[in-house]
């Protein structure tokens, strides 16, 4: 029985906490470059289709957002973020001038995980945040219905992750089954 609760608190053990990985276009660091390379990050890598921008049509920062007003943004076609690790929630502030924003998350199998739809986005304040979430997002992406200018910035991405420990333990609990399955036949 003492093996048995040693192993459950490897288990436990092995749930680690889920990485957090915050964009802020106004810093390198933080995905000021993104626009030209992958960003590289503790979680995995993102790789960004659309434009980095100091954008004219909405001031975040002036509205009451932090940074200097860079922006990912989408024109017109749209833009998107994609991640070679499983995300499980997305958190982000938007803005466009005076159009509609949709964004949409999907799995590695390219299905819809959550959405997001404003009908109208006024006369470019910023909204948000807003979250999208699900199992397993591997890729955001949002424009414009109408073919205008569609922001983010001050990104909040939050990882799965299942460490190497998780899966020790559970082959340990794995072998725990079929130690007390074969007991179970010997007596």
């Amino acid at each position: 029985m003492k093996k048995l609760a040693f192993l459950c608190a490897l288990f436990l053990s092995g749930l680690s906490n889920a990485g957090t990985i915050y964009l802020d276009m106004d810093t390198n660091p933080t995905g000021q470059n993104l626009g030209n390379a992958p960003l590289i990050t503790s979680e995995g890598t993102i790789t960004f289709l659309g434009a980095v921008s100091r954008s004219t049509d909405v001031d975040f920062e002036a509205l009451g957002a932090t940074g200097n007003n860079l922006d990912i943004a989408s024109f017109g076609s749209g833009a998107s973020l994609r991640f070679n690790f499983d995300v499980t929630s997305f958190e982000f502030i938007f803005g466009g001038n005076s159009g509609q924003f949709d964004m949409v998350a999907k799995n590695i199998f390219n299905n819809t995980v959550d959405s997001f739809f404003q009908a109208s986005t006024g006369s470019g304040e910023f909204a948000g945040p807003v979250t999208l979430s699900g199992v397993g997002i591997r890729s955001i992406s949002w424009n414009d219905p109408a073919g205008g200018f569609a922001a983010i910035d001050n990104v909040t991405i939050t990882a799965a992750q299942v460490s190497e420990s998780t899966s020790i333990a559970l082959l340990g609990l794995g072998l725990i089954g079929l130690y007390f399955g074969r007991r179970k036949d010997f007596t």
